[in-house]
């Protein structure tokens, strides 16, 4: 009771955190039906936003907006805002707390359509807390400041040379595998495709209907830790054999400051009628350039989820790490979730994890708060 209350009070990512469900199931094969991104994520098209109204509780039907104001630089200007807060209850005793609640994300989003076929995204973030004065995790530790925890989430211009090809030049999270909304993944965690990786990146997608390719060479932003810069090159291949079906395939080759890694993986998308799966396996290989010492790891993950309406779906999941001596590790994580889709801008979630290593039981319970404004 004291987390649903919790969650009941601290109302605040956004209505797309089941987008790949869901569009897998609405037999969509590109995410430039819904998202102004051809990468996905961020703000909705007029016709996404029109889906957005649909999928959820509320529903009724979208009336754009054609006001034309300095505020949408006369209708070439977007905003929108994205916030995730998260309550956490650990279902044993850890030192004398069990519940945590905590800001997990705050975005602000501009987008200036310049041409028809030029685009500018810029995405201010404000990313979690890592280190809190009360809580579960780090009893005694100080607050850091909002500001301190502020970047550029984004910062790309798209030129699209026709509707299938586009360059994509700046800043931005790198746009391999699922790209999981759940930041502790350990396909995304573990494979440094975490929430502040934003490296500097030349894209070239080409896009069909049948084909999603990606091909991006990147270096270090300025702001990365000097241990995590690294420079590489990556490539994702999406095909969709059906459109309520993709099979994927990518590749990462990096030359880090400590650290070199290669990634290879697949993954894939399914959904029919109520039904949709996810699934990912990543192998990693990294070396430390400090020494001879190389490692390797596999990640993967496997959810199916069931809508028994638009607005409503319960899933199931599977998390499974390996890594192989001298740094040896086994995890196992299970998860069960429920989603609300409340209206086209606030959904709730209410999840149970247990996850179990070679030494650890650990079973906890997260409520998250989704909200998305445009």
């Amino acid at each position: 009771m004291r987390l649903l209350f919790s969650l009941l009070i601290t109302a605040l990512i956004c209505s797309n955190a089941w987008a790949y469900p869901t569009y897998i199931r609405l037999n969509y094969t590109s995410c430039l039906s819904c998202h102004q991104s051809v990468e996905g994520g961020g703000p909705l098209t007029q016709y996404g936003k029109g889906i957005a109204y649909a999928e959820s509780f509320l529903g009724g039907e979208y009336k754009p907006t054609t006001t034309k104001n300095w505020l949408n630089f006369y209708n070439k200007m977007e905003h929108s805002v994205e916030a995730r807060m998260m309550a956490l209850e650990r279902l044993y005793d850890f030192n004398g707390k069990k519940t945590r609640i905590f800001p997990m994300q705050l975005d602000y989003t501009n987008v200036v359509k310049w041409q028809s076929n030029l685009r500018q995204e810029v995405t201010f973030a404000v990313g979690p807390n890592t280190s809190r004065l009360r809580g579960v995790d780090s009893v005694g530790s100080k607050n850091s400041s909002w500001f301190d925890r502020t970047y550029f989430r984004t910062f790309k211009l798209d030129y699209s040379f026709d509707k299938n090809l586009h360059l994509v030049v700046g800043g931005a999270n790198l746009p391999l595998g699922l790209r999981l909304i759940d930041h502790t993944a350990y396909v995304r965690e573990r494979n440094r495709l975490g929430v502040t990786d934003v490296p500097i990146q030349v894209q070239y997608l080409n896009l069909s209907k049948e084909w999603q390719q990606t091909y991006l060479v990147y270096s270090p932003n300025p702001t990365d830790g000097v241990s995590n810069r690294e420079y590489g090159a990556a490539t994702k291949q999406e095909y969709f054999p059906l459109t309520n079906l993709s099979l994927g395939a990518q590749a990462l080759i990096a030359k880090g400051k400590s650290i070199d890694r290669e990634i290879l993986g697949m993954f894939s998308r399914f959904g029919k009628g109520p039904w949709a799966l996810l699934a990912e396996m990543d192998y990693t290989k990294r070396h430390l350039v400090s020494s001879d010492t190389k490692f390797d790891q596999w990640t993967s993950i496997l959810e199916g989820s069931y809508f028994f309406k638009d607005y409503l779906r319960s899933s199931l999941g599977f998390q499974t790490l390996r890594v192989n001596n001298p740094f040896k590790e086994k995890e196992e994580l299970y998860t069960f979730n429920n989603e609300f889709k409340f209206s086209s801008h606030l959904s709730f979630i209410l999840e149970y994890r247990q996850k179990s290593t070679d030494l650890l039981l650990e079973k906890m319970i997260f409520g998250q708060v989704f909200l998305n404004w445009w």
